[in-house]
């Protein structure tokens, strides 16, 4: 009989939780509290208990860890865990809800202060980009014959790295627009969605023979385009990380889990390596180099916006060069 993933069933639990060790450093935290308080569990994990609450004035929550930690004694806050020789493993910490409500204030404020700044520094930023590149293209064509071949190939350097910053400018306004869209939830034929996406990228690619299925998606509640802009990123994303296989081939699918309507995207491409999953869902994080496969790293972080908003959760798996698969819950909105 397999054993339960104990990990796994933490967090999943419904509530605020946090696993700490008994130094107080942050070892796992549920997915409740991550929702709750807009945290990235990168973030967190491996911090110390005060660090992430150096505001906390609640000399009982003190007291209570360390009763857990001096005595064993478990309350309504903390609950030891202890090894098969009786010594204290971990600490389950437990948020109440005026902490959660500071924390997710704070979240909020932090949020929304990045948005507007990311928003206008990104508008600032477009301006003297398009000069950049305007008045290089101006340059070559007006004066490249008469440049050496190095002055050519520096002014085309130019060029293409004043158009990546655009294209990493106009992500960080995408990302920041999220915030700001308001959901419009109604019923949304995921299915469908899904094989209009992979339609479009093979009338894009004629070039790829790429095996597409979908099946056994169910509708699902939710905002169409957003959900879209989902399916879009992660079987796009799909589609380029098979370019090197020429048995190419992507599912698109859904099981239930404990309850709970799990859809996936899978392939069989370039995978990734695990112990840099955390990375996936970082705005401009990469596992894989330009030169390797396009791309500017905000995709996925697009996609982790959007399900968090539909109150869902996201998550990758894979293995190099065995392809990945990537998941997402629709919470409430589903």
């Amino acid at each position: 009989m397999k054993q339960p993933d104990f990990r796994l069933l933490f967090e999943g639990a419904p509530g605020l939780y946090l696993a700490l060790t008994p130094d107080l450093k942050i070892v796992a935290a549920s997915e409740a509290y991550l929702r709750a308080t807009r945290t990235q569990r990168a973030a967190i994990i491996g911090r110390d208990l005060f660090d992430v609450f150096p505001d906390d004035p609640d000399a009982n929550v003190h007291a209570s860890l360390d009763r857990v930690r001096e005595q064993r004694v478990a309350d309504t806050t903390n609950s030891p865990v202890l090894d098969d020789k009786g010594e204290l493993a971990y600490i389950i910490h437990r948020l109440g809800e005026p902490t959660a409500d500071k924390l997710r204030t704070r979240a909020m404020v932090a949020e929304q202060d990045l948005e507007s700044f990311s928003y206008s520094v990104s508008h600032d930023l477009r301006a003297p980009l398009r000069v950049i590149d305007g008045f290089s293209l101006a340059l070559l064509e007006d004066h490249g014959p008469s440049l050496p071949a190095e002055g050519q190939d520096l002014l085309g350097r130019l060029r293409l790295q004043a158009q990546r910053m655009a294209q990493l400018i106009e992500g960080l306004l995408q990302f920041s627009r999220l915030g700001r869209k308001p959901l419009e939830v109604a019923p949304v034929d995921l299915a469908a969605l899904a094989q209009t996406v992979a339609q479009e990228l093979q009338q894009a690619n004629p070039d790829r023979a790429v095996e597409i299925n979908v099946s056994g998606v169910p509708p699902a509640m939710g905002d169409r385009g957003l959900l879209r802009q989902v399916l879009t990123n992660l079987i796009g994303n799909a589609f380029k990380f098979t370019r090197r296989r020429p048995d190419a081939q992507v599912v698109v699918g859904s099981r239930e889990d404990n309850g709970e309507r799990v859809y996936y995207v899978r392939d069989n491409g370039a995978g990734f390596d695990m112990r840099y999953a955390s990375r996936l869902f970082g705005v401009f994080q990469r596992l894989h180099s330009a030169d390797e496969f396009e791309g500017i790293g905000v995709g996925l972080a697009l996609v982790q916006r959007i399900i968090h908003r539909h109150g869902g959760r996201v998550w990758g798996e894979g293995r190099v060069n065995e392809g990945a698969t990537f998941s997402f819950t629709l919470g409430g909105a589903a």
